[in-house]
């Protein structure tokens, strides 16, 4: 069964039905705009928290560090001065004489270190690596 409108009939419905559908695309544009603006402010959110994150990370890297090199600075100078005064007590040393012994022993720690000793012709030069 075939039904036959006038021609601005039919014109006018098509038209309806394509407003229809336009004003349907529109308003699912306006809601993909709104889930796309949405999703940027969470992923915005998600990206500080991570720096807030990461440069609390860094910092507490930072502090453990550098507290674990500081014991580790304070436990060698514990160790050393026990240990001077071990020498101290086994060699008789005089405080000064002390002091000479810890020069000495610092020419250990750097490299290519020369030592001269003697006056005069009994002049020498040590080499120490």
């Amino acid at each position: 069964m075939g039904i036959n409108l006038p021609n601005g009939f039919e014109r006018s419905i098509v038209q309806t039905q394509v407003q229809k559908q336009m004003m349907f695309i529109r308003e699912q544009q306006q809601v993909s705009t709104k889930i796309r603006a949405e999703t940027s402010v969470i992923k915005a959110e998600y990206d500080r928290q991570v720096k807030v994150l990461m440069a609390d990370g860094h910092a507490n890297y930072t502090v453990i560090t550098k507290e674990a090199e500081a014991n580790a600075e304070r436990r060698k100078i514990q160790v050393e001065s026990e240990a001077l005064g071990i020498v101290k007590k086994s060699l008789q040393l005089s405080p000064e004489g002390l002091v000479r012994y810890q020069q000495y022993g610092a020419f250990d720690d750097l490299s290519q270190a020369s030592l001269m000793y003697g006056f005069g012709k009994d002049q020498a030069l040590l080499k120490l690596s």
